[in-house]
């Protein structure tokens, strides 16, 4: 198989803050690759480095052998890279079937081939996109993406706050589409899904890719390391109402946390806004709500 996507020592800033130093990927026609990491370190920012984005770029992204550094995002497109975002950007003004026309190009995938992955959308057709369900705009992000005929799919936490059922429908077309032999590029947190899916994964740490390989090479030990939050921060509760999360921020140092408290119990959930801390006080209003409001208020760091 021959080359589609090669990047190496990419660098990528937001105005004057570097946040990328060193990227690197290749996705081979016809690979599935997964693009790995904890929120924040730089897997979003790749994907805007590739499709010109990013004011300032640094290093080689060469597409089908040419470089496309600097080139406008719109061109880009045109040569053959497509995106599903993360956040279900749909057209909302516009029908199912305009949004899914707008942009098509002549190719394999027609209105018929992306109806046949997603019935719900030819059943949908004429209806407005902002009246379709979370799952539904997801599915017609993705066959948007896919009615522009691209050489290359990127996929953007393509089931990110879906329902178990619609996230399950979205993998099973993904796999769909690996099998018609379309390159994709990936990002997603279900690890299982990827895993299964993926021909490469590609670990990124603090805008570096830290590891690269086979699913079968891929360890506890390194996914520990590189992927979970398990151990990253230890829990002092000092009363029913108020926590303090102590631990090694180093390791989280672009994340910032959300915890739900529900009767002494915490769950994690990571967002991608970033301020270091050592130490953050966390209160909720309402233990016994199944959604309590919470409130973080970062100390001075240590």
């Amino acid at each position: 198989m021959s080359i589609l996507l090669n990047v190496e020592g990419l660098k990528a800033w937001y105005e004057n803050t570097q946040v990328l130093y060193n990227v690197g990927l290749t996705v081979e026609e016809g690979q599935v690759i997964s693009l790995m990491g904890r929120n924040g370190m730089g897997k979003s920012t790749t994907i805007s480095s590739i499709l010109g984005m990013m004011s300032r770029v640094e290093g080689k992204i060469e597409f089908v052998g040419t470089s496309i550094v600097s080139i406008p995002s719109h061109n880009i497109a045109r040569q053959g890279i497509g995106l599903v975002p993360e956040g279900r950007r749909v057209f909302p003004n516009l029908s199912v079937l305009e949004n899914l026309t707008a942009a098509s190009t002549s190719g394999p995938w027609g209105l018929q081939q992306v109806y046949n992955l997603f019935p719900k959308l030819e059943e949908r057709s004429k209806q407005s996109a902002s009246t379709l369900s979370g799952g539904e705009q997801q599915m017609l992000v993705i066959a948007r993406a896919l009615m522009t005929n691209p050489k290359l799919l990127i996929l953007d936490e393509a089931t990110e706050g879906l329902a178990p059922v619609i996230r399950q429908e979205i993998w099973e077309a993904i796999h769909k589409l690996k099998d018609e032999g379309i390159s994709i590029i990936i990002v997603d947190k279900t690890l299982k899904e990827l895993l299964a899916l993926s021909d490469n994964c590609f670990i990124l740490e603090r805008g570096e890719t830290v590891w690269s390989g086979t699913p079968s090479n891929l360890t506890t030990n390194i996914a520990d390391k590189y992927l979970g939050i398990q151990s990253v921060l230890k829990f002092n509760y000092l009363d029913d109402h108020q926590l303090i999360l102590t631990g090694d921020m180093a390791q989280i140092t672009v994340a910032s946390w959300a915890v739900l408290l529900r009767k002494r119990c915490a769950i994690i959930v990571g967002y991608d806004k970033l301020s270091p801390f050592r130490n953050t006080i966390v209160s909720s209003s309402n233990l016994n709500s199944t959604s309590p409001e919470i409130t973080i208020a970062c100390c001075s760091p240590s």
